[in-house]
């Protein structure tokens, strides 16, 4: 298959070419389950079925408000493949941020994950002009579940949906992405589908990967940053593993081992705090060759260009006395741990 030229393209371009790839994998009741392409794109349809049933047409805005899990990619390709915008707004900001957004935007329909939030929405009722429908993705009393949108598009056709979605240019309107308000009210960044599909087919060619491999998430695909992030790995056929939650990161590691993760400099920070710790337990010779170690790996150079042949010695003699068991302990199969969002240490990133 070409290169996809509308994000929602990649589940099918998944479904071509890896059949029976592991396309997600989500912890549920303590077990890894596995999403096939083929399942995932008969969930988007459904919804996608839901929403026009809705009065949902190309070009409305869609909110979606949810924390980094599956579902949320269920629903913003479900969007996207019916030429709707996906607003797609962080899930921890105030009341008045909200307001602001949901006018803006004019949202008519919105998703969102938990309880808190549901009931935090549909208290903004009057003062949100345009909203008329707020369904929740986790199941509780005197709530409408997004479950429902499966049943109220029982009636709408998959020729109806090819239809909408043949007509989707890549230069269309894909997404809403709304600043922080630092400067100001927030604005929506206005993004289309060839903004993002030229930014992950150019990631492919510095991320070396195969089909198979795995990549573990836990920042918020709400932002532009861990979006194209997963959107990579899809047109690469890497699994998305998605982390139980920020204080689970260790755990999962270790189970899923992956090749991949992005993160932020805290999260490195931390990491690098931890080996330092493990470190000043250490007494004697042993204290005295992690020193040593810890050392050596401040003065790696990328480039093996650079490194001189006493170098690279003393490396292979720090890594296997000290610097492999770190290794080890992040699962042992990482090739890559891409930090953003501000600058990283240099001695943290060596």
């Amino acid at each position: 298959m070409n290169n996809p030229t509308r994000i929602f393209d990649l589940a099918y371009r998944q479904q071509e070419l890896y059949p029976n790839h592991n396309m997600f994998a989500s912890k549920i009741d303590g077990e890894w389950k596995f999403t096939k392409p083929s399942e995932f794109i008969a969930q988007t349809r459904e919804i996608s079925k839901g929403l026009l049933a809705l009065g949902v047409k190309p070009g409305d805005r869609v909110g979606l408000v949810c924390e980094s899990r599956y579902e949320w990619h269920v629903i913003d390709f479900a969007i996207q493949q019916i030429g709707a915008v996906v607003v797609a707004i962080y899930p921890n900001i105030t009341d008045f941020e909200y307001q602001f957004i949901f006018n803006d935007a004019e949202i008519q329909l919105c998703i969102v994950s938990t309880k808190n939030l549901y009931e935090r929405i549909n208290k903004m009722f009057g003062t949100i002009y345009s909203l008329e429908y707020v369904f929740a993705i986790n199941e509780f009393p005197d709530s409408r579940n997004w479950s429902e949108l499966k049943e109220i598009g029982k009636d709408i056709t998959d020729e109806y949906v090819n239809n909408l979605s043949s007509i989707v240019r890549n230069s269309d309107l894909a997404t809403l992405i709304y600043t922080s308000g630092t400067t100001g009210k927030p604005k929506g960044v206005m993004l289309s589908h060839n903004n993002l599909v030229s930014n992950f087919i150019a990631a492919k060619e510095i991320v070396v990967l195969e089909e198979g491999t795995r990549g573990l998430t836990f920042l918020p695909p709400c932002h532009t940053y861990e979006r194209t992030v997963i959107y990579t790995y899809l047109y690469i056929g890497v699994t998305v593993y998605f982390a139980e939650g920020f204080e689970k990161i260790g755990d999962n590691i270790n189970e899923v081992k992956p090749h991949i993760m992005t993160a932020v400099p805290r999260v490195m920070e931390k990491v690098y705090e931890k080996i330092l710790k493990t470190g000043s337990t250490l007494t004697g010779k042993k204290r005295k060759v992690f020193d040593w170690a810890i050392d050596i790996a401040a003065q790696y150079e990328p480039d093996a260009k650079k490194r001189s042949l006493i170098y690279n010695v003393k490396l292979a003699l720090a890594r296997k006395l000290v610097l492999n068991k770190f290794y080890e302990a992040l699962g042992g199969n990482f090739k890559y741990i891409i930090s953003g969002s501000t600058s990283l240490q240099g001695k943290i990133a060596r």
